[in-house]
């Protein structure tokens, strides 16, 4: 039986560090992207919130005309009853106006939450081994640049 020389594959530092590179920007797009999506989500619960205060507004106007309509007859029959009833109407704009607060609170809570994942995800992508050494587009953290960690213009070694 013939035998053929094992194979050698030479991969150069250059080779890692572009590996490296790629990864370092794809983490980049990705962690741009869930931001995106999150802003989005946000965005568009805002505007659903908008539309049903504008539904909840234009329905209290007709809600307030059955009231009128009715009230004459309630008047006559009991007048307190229906003062109660008008000022128990008013804490519910009050309720409506900390739903929004809380609303928004939640969503902040929620943004919050992401970004502290994706922190925590890169922070684990270093501890496992997926980024060994530090890219240039690191926001600064790193001091080799792309050159010093391949070893270009290195001499004596």
């Amino acid at each position: 039986m013939l035998r053929r020389p094992a194979t050698t594959l030479s991969i150069t530092a250059e080779d890692i560090a572009s590996y490296e590179d790629r990864r370092a920007r794809e983490a980049m797009l990705r962690e741009r992207q869930v931001l995106l999506e999150a802003q989005q989500a946000q965005q568009q619960q805002r505007v659903l919130l908008q539309q049903q205060q504008q539904q909840h507004a234009q329905a209290q106007p007709q809600q307030r005309q059955l009231q009128q309509l009715s009230s004459p007859q309630l008047q006559q029959r009991h007048p307190r009853h229906l003062e109660a009833g008008m000022a128990a109407e008013d804490p519910e704009d009050g309720e409506e106006e900390e739903d929004d607060e809380t609303y928004s609170e939640r969503q902040q809570e929620l943004l919050r939450r992401q970004q502290e994942m994706m922190r925590a995800q890169r922070g684990r992508g270093a501890a496992a081994g997926l980024q060994t050494t530090p890219t240039p587009g690191d926001g600064g953290r790193g001091g080799r640049s792309r050159e010093e960690r391949i070893g270009v213009g290195r001499r004596g070694r």
